[in-house]
């Protein structure tokens, strides 16, 4: 349940709060006191569109908060899984703040979130009906909708299930296309499929072959520094001691370290390691000259290695810079051509996986018929009775209902067309409703409508804007019991104009507008006993409020309360 709004420099509102009551709560006021900027003070914190106008004159922001003591359990998992975490007994505190140059910052319960998850939130919670909301019933495909949200688990589930199977004949519909252009246009998509598949095929290499490729064209640009140097050290190491080489060398020091051991056993070891280092060097002189002789003997010459690098780079360009990816691009060509090729085996295939799932498509619509049949049934005998309760005695309502097996005509909703039938006066025939019904019809069709479909809902408040337009007398007194007869099963808010609902509220706020400091602001308060009896007779059509308006008023009043208590039991 909303437990207070609280509002700073909005328009006109320059500092409020207001605190609801769990049942009826109506907002009543002279006509420009500004129940509209409360409304849009609430829709714009729940999640509608924000204007850089909300921002009241002189001030930087504007920011709104509202508090939920209490919220149901299909809001909680939806909190939860967007990462707002909200335990069973803790409240659901929401803010938003606007500044003057446009930008916004939504909280709730601490944590930053986007317009996106704030109304996947705020929907589950509040359901707003004003005049833009009336008109939406006249939609075809509103009315589609609110059949659909009375049995809302089982058409929810048909409808997944109905999404799953579009899409697979869409993708079978566009393999089976892919087979019936011209012969000309089939036989190119033959020869670039063979073309391409021969290509990857014969130019098949990894993730390091060009980078290989790279480093052998840096040693072919320096072959001649790589030589240069090769020379410079085969010369050390065939000439570098008395013009021999140091192998000849480290053998001449071995004779001489063994004639020194003769006489001194130290010099074996001296021997050993000699012996050593004329060894390595002689392999040295080996390896040298296997690299020099090596250098002009590559399978690729820098030009070869040239067209091969743009090669491997224009493969990389059309299948795909990762060697998995080229081979994917590989089986598909080839799973392509197969098709095209065996196109008779494969044509009849998927005109088989497409003749199933049309047939799956069509059990799934049929029980969406039935399943929507089922709801029609209901909605239509509630609408009558709820329309009934509210002075339309010789209303009638029907819910036309047909179902094309055409599956040109399929769509996410399945082969229904929806269409509501209306007549509000005796002997006249149904029509659809967005044709005949009156302002002051409608308002009583959206409440009875809601009437019917409350219990199948777990929306925890209903936000009525002036759903009174057009009706007064006997009827408003209707409308009130009935509005009265929803508060008992959700929280309700209802700005109102009629008498008879603002008598029959369980809180009672006035909306008015103040002067202070050369400022105007729209302010709010609870009203008290006297006060609203005032309130009542002001809105019963009294400019002088006299002793008999307050009579009328406190009867008026004293009906409602015992209509209440009746209710209550």
């Amino acid at each position: 349940m909303l437990k207070n709004l609280i509002i700073n420099n909005f328009a006109l509102i320059k500092d409020l709060e207001i605190e609801f009551g769990n049942q009826l709560n109506v907002i009543s006021g002279e006509t420009g006191s500004g129940k509209s900027l409360i409304m849009k003070a609430l829709k714009f914190v729940l999640g509608d569109r924000a204007d850089k106008s909300f921002v009241r004159n002189g001030e930087q922001y504007t920011k709104v908060q509202c508090v939920f003591d209490s919220i149901n359990e299909n809001v909680r998992v939806v909190c939860n899984e967007l990462g707002i975490e909200v335990g069973c007994d803790e409240p659901l505190i929401i803010s938003r703040t606007l500044t003057i140059d446009g930008k916004g910052d939504i909280r709730i319960n601490g944590n930053i979130s986007t317009l996106t998850n704030l109304n996947k939130i705020t929907k589950l919670i509040v359901d707003f009906y004003g005049q833009q909301e009336h008109y939406s019933l006249l939609e075809t495909s509103k009315q589609l909708d609110i059949v659909d949200n009375f049995k809302l688990d089982n058409i929810r589930e048909l409808k997944g299930r109905l999404s799953t199977l579009i899409e697979a004949k869409k993708d079978i519909e566009l393999k089976l296309k892919q087979n019936f252009g011209d012969d000309k246009d089939k036989q190119l998509k033959i020869e670039l499929l063979e073309y391409e598949i021969n290509e990857l095929e014969n130019n098949q290499f990894n993730d390091d072959y060009e980078d290989d490729l790279r480093e052998k064209k840096t040693k072919y640009q320096s072959i001649e520094k790589i030589k240069a140097g090769l020379d410079s050290v085969k010369n050390i190491l065939g000439y570098g001691y008395s013009n021999s080489s140091l192998a000849n060398a480290f053998k001449d020091i071995c004779t001489e370290l063994k004639m020194v051991e003769r006489y001194e056993n130290d010099a074996t070891k001296l021997i050993e390691q000699s012996e050593s280092l004329r060894y390595e060097v002689e392999d040295l002189e080996f390896k040298i000259e296997r690299l020099d002789n090596s250098l002009f003997n590559e399978d690729l010459n820098i030009d070869e290695i040239e067209q091969e690098l743009e090669k491997v780079k224009s493969i990389k360009r059309k299948y795909g810079q990762r060697e998995s990816d080229r081979l994917d691009y590989l089986e598909n060509s080839k799973m392509e051509l197969d098709f095209i090729l065996n196109n008779e085996k494969v044509v009849k295939e998927y005109t088989a996986k497409l003749d199933a799932v049309k047939a799956d498509i069509f059990k799934v619509c049929n029980n969406l018929y039935k399943e929507r049949e089922i709801s029609k049934v209901e909605i239509e005998k509630g609408l009558v009775q709820n329309l009934k309760d509210l002075e339309m005695k010789n209303a009638q309502f029907k819910i036309s209902h047909n179902y094309n097996e055409n599956l040109e005509n399929l769509t996410v909703n399945g082969l229904d067309t929806i269409e509501f039938m209306f007549s509000s006066n005796l002997g006249q025939p149904l029509k659809p409703l967005s044709k005949i019904i009156s302002g002051g019809e409608l308002s009583r069709f959206m409440l009875a409508y809601k009437n019917v479909i409350m219990l199948k809902d777990d929306i925890d408040l209903l936000i009525f804007d002036e759903i009174d337009s057009g009706i007064s007398g006997v009827v408003g007194q209707k409308v009130a019991n009935k509005i009265c007869d929803i508060s008992r099963n959700c929280q309700v808010i209802s700005i109102s104009h009629l008498p008879q609902i603002v008598s029959m509220a369980d809180n009672n706020l006035l909306v008015f507008k103040e002067s202070k400091n050369n400022e105007t602001c729209t302010s709010c308060k609870v009203i008290n006993e006297n006060d609203l009896l005032k309130e009542i007779a002001r809105l019963s059509g009294s400019k002088e409020i006299k002793d008999l308006d307050l009579k009328y008023a406190s009867e008026l009043k004293a009906y409602s309360n015992n209509y209440k208590l009746r209710k209550d039991k």
